[in-house]
């Protein structure tokens, strides 16, 4: 299946420079990992496009495929990765995003971009926020707009950044990127129209894999943030750093224990600089 799909070639999405080399943990023959020879960033230079992206490796297809498999090459951490994952989330009930939108975004219009079914907003959401999300998949874009409208807001069923134009500028108090920047083709493309649509002063969060992670370095291709083909950027601390400035946003939360080597994931938060 993989060989009749319309793939996209990609410069690096972070400089958009042309050269690169493969990357040390590209043991697969069907797709391509590079690190730009400028840059240093890591990514899939040949990913599928968008209408592969959503009927051949939307998320809620490509997720089961991969716990399947992972389940059966390594049970036994799969399995004290189910518990752990069941500990944090339903007898110890820790939501570290709930905590960071509560904190820096207490109001307002909030966008989930690459929302999914929408349970990640109205779980713990509530009426001093006005939800609206982005979806590429046309399954769960109608069951987040179920919900959404509900509360005043709506799901638009588009790519992220047809999606974030079709809004009109400085709309939103808060943006969330939660697992869903390192799937996205156009990252560059996507973070630029998410400052456009963000009210001065408002806030971007961003959840991704952390691909400087020492899990990462020492379980090299085994790492579980290598998913191909729907990741196709792998940002370290510095590279999206690099990134998020370049595009115009001041870093308001960025610390050690926000991305810890020890932890396979980073998060960020970003601001659209305040008028004067």
């Amino acid at each position: 299946m993989t060989e009749s799909i319309t793939r996209i070639h990609r410069n690096c999405p972070i400089c958009n420079h042309s050269e690169s080399f493969d990357h040390a943990d590209n043991k697969t023959a069907l797709w391509h990992l590079k690190t730009c020879r400028q840059c240093g960033f890591v990514f899939l230079q040949d990913p599928p496009n968008y209408d592969a992206l959503i009927h051949d490796f939307a998320w809620e297809k490509t997720y089961q495929t991969e716990l399947k498999r992972r389940t059966a090459a390594e049970p036994v951490l799969s399995r004290i990765s189910q518990i752990t994952h069941f500990l944090r989330h339903r007898v110890f009930k820790r939501n570290k995003l709930a905590r960071m939108v509560r904190k820096h975004i207490p109001s307002g219009r909030v966008l989930d971009v690459g929302c999914g079914s929408g349970g990640q907003l109205t779980r713990w959401f509530n009426r001093d926020y006005e939800p609206w999300g982005i979806e590429i998949s046309a399954f769960l874009a109608d069951k987040a707009n179920a919900l959404f409208t509900q509360y005043g807001g709506q799901c638009i069923h588009k790519d992220a950044v047809g999606g974030l134009m079709s809004t009109p500028d400085k709309f939103f108090d808060g943006i969330i990127m939660m697992s869903y920047l390192e799937h996205e083709i156009d990252a560059r493309g996507v973070c630029e129209a998410s400052f456009r649509s963000l009210r001065p002063g408002g806030r971007l969060i961003i959840k991704v894999p952390n691909h400087a992670s020492w899990n990462r370095r020492i379980r090299n291709e085994k790492w579980c943030g290598y998913r191909f083909p729907d990741h196709v950027n792998y940002f370290t601390p510095h590279s999206l750093s690099v990134l998020i400035k370049e595009i115009g946003f001041e870093i308001i939360q960025f610390n050690l224990n926000d991305r810890m080597p020890t932890s396979d994931n980073m998060w960020m938060i970003a601001q659209r600089p305040k008028e004067i």
